[in-house]
C-alpha cells in the first residue's frame, strides 16, 4: 500500500466527482474518509454473519479500508425478531464498499492518499482539473408524509396510553417524509450541509440507492479497547470542579431514562 499527501479540499474534490461510482464520505470521523470505485461491494437483504466476517476478514487481508452501514432493521434477522413495520423502501441490510485506493483527511486543506493503483494521484489529479458543475435550479416537489394525518393521531394516541399505563417510559416515534426531486443525490448532500453544518455528516451510494446523513451526533466510535459515544440526549455539560462532574457522572449512570440513551 502506498501512500502520499496532496494539498487540496476533501469537498472540492468531491463536488468533482462525476462517472465515478460508489462513492462513500465520511466526515466527522478522525480520520475523515472517502473513497469512490469500490474494489468489492457487500449487499445483503438478510444478516448473514459468516459471509460478513469473510468479506472484512478478506478485505483487511488485501489492505482494503471498508465503508457502509448495517441498518436497524437487521436486528430482527440477528435476534430472530419477527418483522411488524412493512419494508417498503427494500434496501439491503448491509451493504459495505470495500476500496483498494481511497482518500483520508483531518483537515480543510490535507489529503492523504492511500493507493495500489500506481496512477491513483493523476487520477485524484484528472478530477480536480475538472470545471466545477455550474450552478443551476433544481424541482422538488410533492414533499408530503408517507402516513396520513389520521394514522399520526392513531399512533399519537396509543403511543400517550402507553406511557400513561407504564408499559413504556420513552419512545422514539417518527414518521417519513417524501418528494421528487431532480436534485442528484451528491448535490443534495451538499447542499443540506451548506444550510445545516453538523459535525458528523456522511454520503454512501450503491447500486439503486444513495444515504445523504447530517447527524449532530455519533452512535459509538470503537478503537482497540477505547470506546467513544457523542450524543446529543443522554448528556451533561462538565461541571466546575471535580465533585460536580463526579455528581453529573453519578446522574447518568444511575437514571433509568439516561441511561436508556446509552
Amino acid at each position: 500500500m502506498l501512500s502520499k499527501t496532496l494539498k487540496l479540499n476533501i469537498f472540492e474534490l468531491f463536488r468533482r466527482l462525476g462517472p465515478e461510482h460508489g462513492a462513500c464520505l465520511i466526515a466527522g470521523a478522525r480520520p475523515g474518509v472517502l473513497g469512490f470505485n469500490p474494489a468489492e461491494t457487500f449487499s445483503s437483504a438478510a444478516l448473514d454473519l459468516k459471509a460478513l466476517r469473510a468479506f472484512v476478514e478478506r478485505s483487511a487481508r488485501r489492505q482494503r479500508i471498508v465503508t457502509g452501514y448495517i441498518s436497524y432493521d437487521a436486528a430482527y434477522p440477528l435476534h430472530g425478531l419477527q418483522r411488524r413495520a412493512t419494508d417498503d423502501l427494500h434496501l439491503p441490510n448491509v451493504c459495505l464498499h470495500a476500496y483498494d485506493n481511497y482518500c483520508t483527511f483531518t483537515g480543510d486543506r490535507a489529503l492523504r492518499l492511500h493507493f495500489k493503483a500506481p496512477d491513483f494521484p493523476d487520477i485524484v489529479r484528472r478530477i480536480m482539473a475538472r470545471p466545477l458543475p455550474l450552478p443551476r435550479a433544481y424541482r422538488s416537489t410533492n414533499f408530503h408524509p408517507v402516513i396520513s394525518a389520521a394514522q399520526y393521531a392513531r399512533a399519537y394516541g396509543a403511543i400517550r396510553d402507553y406511557l400513561y399505563e407504564g408499559d413504556i417510559y420513552q419512545i422514539n416515534f417518527s414518521h417519513r417524509l417524501e418528494a421528487a426531486t431532480d436534485m442528484p443525490a451528491r448535490e443534495l448532500f451538499l447542499r443540506a450541509l451548506q444550510y445545516n453544518p453538523v459535525d458528523f455528516p456522511s454520503y454512501f451510494e450503491a447500486a439503486g440507492f444513495e444515504i445523504a446523513s447530517l447527524s449532530p451526533e455519533r452512535f459509538v466510535k470503537t478503537d482497540a479497547r477505547r470506546i467513544e459515544t457523542c450524543p446529543i440526549k443522554g448528556t451533561r455539560p462538565r461541571g466546575r470542579t471535580p465533585a460536580s462532574d463526579e455528581r453529573y457522572c453519578r446522574e447518568l449512570l444511575e437514571n433509568e431514562k439516561e441511561t436508556a440513551e446509552l
